[in-house]
């Protein structure tokens, strides 16, 4: 099992541009969170977990992993789309998957190409994916790639989080951006302590 890399430099940064976070992060200590740098898996797992809570979309992965015995792009094209849906997804997200396993398989898609892009680069490749929006491809950076500087308006958690934590009635882009900037480059690691701060 491996978890997103990061240490003191990080967690000191966010505590001198935020007390509010800097008190989160004291009180829970280090966070694990898992990563998995297959990019494949990776991305079928962001689409999986769109629109639901992360235990229901470990389970639906889980059930999936059981269902194909590994989870690669031939597996995923050769497994039945009824079979898939089973696992307790819906019609749409199978489509997708088959769709981005059968575009690996064709060479349509290289997704070993994602950790020698920027990061804005690699959102736009993957959200010219079908079922693939911004918020997906973000995930993808974080938990595949370890991209350090990932802060997503598109997270319901997120936003909430940060709203509670500066006890905020609303929150739009533009003073969302105003914590991505003073988050900036460690974005990602506010976004494990506001995922914690949000459960």
């Amino acid at each position: 099992m491996q978890y997103f890399k990061y240490g003191q430099i990080e967690t000191d940064h966010l505590t001198r541009q935020d007390e509010r976070l800097g008190s989160i992060i004291l009180k829970y200590g280090k966070l694990n969170r898992r990563i998995n740098p297959n990019a494949f898996q990776s991305l079928i797992q962001s689409i999986i977990a769109q629109q639901i809570s992360s235990q229901a979309a470990s389970t639906v992965y889980k059930r999936m992993e059981a269902l194909v015995k590994k989870v690669g792009p031939r597996e995923i094209a050769e497994a039945k789309a009824e079979e898939i849906q089973k696992c307790g997804m819906t019609h749409r997200k199978v489509t997708y998957i088959k769709g981005i396993a059968q575009a690996v398989i064709e060479r349509k898609l290289d997704l070993s190409q994602l950790p020698q892009m920027p990061d804005e680069n690699a959102i736009k490749m993957l959200t010219a994916l079908p079922g693939v929006g911004r918020w997906t491809a973000e995930m993808l950076l974080l938990h595949a790639l370890e991209r350090p500087n990932i802060f997503s308006y598109d997270d319901l958690i997120i936003r909430r989080s940060l709203r509670q934590l500066h006890d905020l009635s609303h929150l739009n882009k533009e003073q969302f951006r105003v914590f991505k900037d003073r988050y900036s480059p460690y974005g990602s690691v506010a976004m494990i302590y506001l995922w914690q701060h949000g459960k």
